[in-house]
């Protein structure tokens, strides 16, 4: 029987829930496919046919830079036979001639020649599109929900896109990539980004660039008050926006959420020394000593610093694996010292994420494996489990099936 000091802690989910085949299948499905995923900046587009090829849940994709100016996104699925159209990573596809049989599709997918075999075909079919959206910048992409070039009554990017414009995301350059396929479930490593409860014993350039995870820690509410009071009393007097807290909302299919956080002492960003290693971002006067993060949905997440952005997407791969993609982007392009200063910070801290989430995957399985328990600290992971739960579990049975 529980201690009843135990019945009131939220609990993880059973183990199962991370290891499942069955589980992740039913996911990819009903839930997976109607959240944002981050796939592109817009300066990676420059001329009409340039294209970028992704691939989210198995499901093979061309990004392309219409006539219009929009991102197209379509299947890189070939109508005929199902041959994949392009091997290729990016580049400029005036048209598209699949290599197997020669079927050519035009900039807008339609197909428009079987090479004379099956002409009631011609110009009547077109590639499947999915919805994209250009938000400050950023490509945000659906396989399920929305129309193509949806620009309005998307709440959950409406309510982030200012504070995206006002830090110039719009105007960024990508300085930096960085991808890791990660041996843990989805959920563990989304569950990972959401607490900063194993910050301090595991993340030290973390730690020492984010002087607030020790205090709360440490329960010194009173200097984590006086530390944040001081960075917003900066931010207001630089006229720089400040969003009220924010919790993720488990009714909502796809949630949002962006807090303000401040840095340790004098530390101006998240570089090496503390010290800005490029061009302040957006509409920012100076460096405010602080930082926003946030999140649109489960595998979209953002910090913004005063000299540089950094955006993390995560795919589901599958059951029991995850791909993490890190894009940091600057004002301009800076010298490859400085981008290193730049990038300090979450290129050590994503592999130690990464390492630790695969601990959790290892033991999914174990006869051993019960739910957890979420922490005082850890209140974001705790309610990114309730709106898993709230639009997901009741459709798995005891069984995962």
């Amino acid at each position: 029987m529980m201690p009843e000091a135990l019945t009131n802690l939220q609990r993880t989910l059973p183990p199962w829930y991370y290891s499942n085949e069955n589980v992740f299948l039913k996911e990819r499905s009903e839930v997976l496919a109607n959240q944002w995923f981050f796939v592109a900046h817009r300066s990676e587009f420059s001329q009409t046919g340039d294209f970028k090829r992704i691939n989210l849940l198995n499901t093979d994709i061309i990004l392309r830079l219409q006539d219009c100016g929009e991102i197209k996104a379509f299947s890189n699925r070939c109508l005929h036979r199902g041959a994949t159209l392009t091997h290729a990573l990016s580049g400029n596809l005036p048209v598209i001639t699949c290599p197997y049989h020669a079927w050519k599709y035009d900039a807008q997918g339609l197909l428009i020649s079987t090479r004379g075999q099956m002409p009631q075909l011609e110009n009547k079919l077109c590639l499947p599109s999915f919805t994209t959206i250009d938000v400050s910048g950023l490509i945000l992409l659906k396989l399920k929900g929305y129309e193509q070039g949806v620009t309005s009554d998307v709440p959950e990017v409406d309510a982030l896109s200012p504070y995206w414009s006002f830090y110039g995301l719009p105007d960024a350059r990508i300085i930096n990539t960085k991808s890791i396929t990660c041996k843990a479930n989805w959920k563990i490593v989304t569950e990972n980004f959401l607490e900063c409860y194993h910050c301090s014993p595991c993340h030290p350039q973390l730690s020492e660039v984010e002087k607030h995870v020790a205090l709360l820690e440490d329960q010194q509410l009173g200097q984590f008050m006086q530390l944040q009071r001081n960075y917003f009393n900066r931010a207001s007097e630089l006229g720089h926006p400040i969003p009220p807290p924010q919790f993720i909302n488990s009714e909502a299919l796809s949630y949002h959420v962006v807090n303000a956080v401040p840095l340790s002492g004098s530390t101006e960003t998240g570089t090496r020394d503390g010290k800005l290693a490029a061009p302040l971002m957006g509409e920012q006067k100076a460096s405010d000593q602080g930082f926003l993060y946030g999140s649109l949905g489960p595998f979209v997440h953002f910090s913004l610093y005063s000299d540089h952005a950094v955006l993390f997407n995560f795919t589901p791969i599958n059951s029991q694996s995850t791909q993490i993609d890190v894009t940091w982007m600057a004002r301009e392009i800076p010298d490859a010292d400085a981008v290193a200063d730049l990038c300090w910070l979450w290129e050590a801290t994503i592999e130690q994420d990464c390492k630790l989430c695969e601990l959790v995957q290892e033991q999914t399985d174990s006869f051993a494996a019960r739910p957890g328990y979420y922490t005082h600290m850890e209140t974001d992971s705790a309610s990114f489990c309730k709106w898993y739960q709230a639009h997901f579990q009741h459709s798995i049975n005891e069984t995962g099936v």
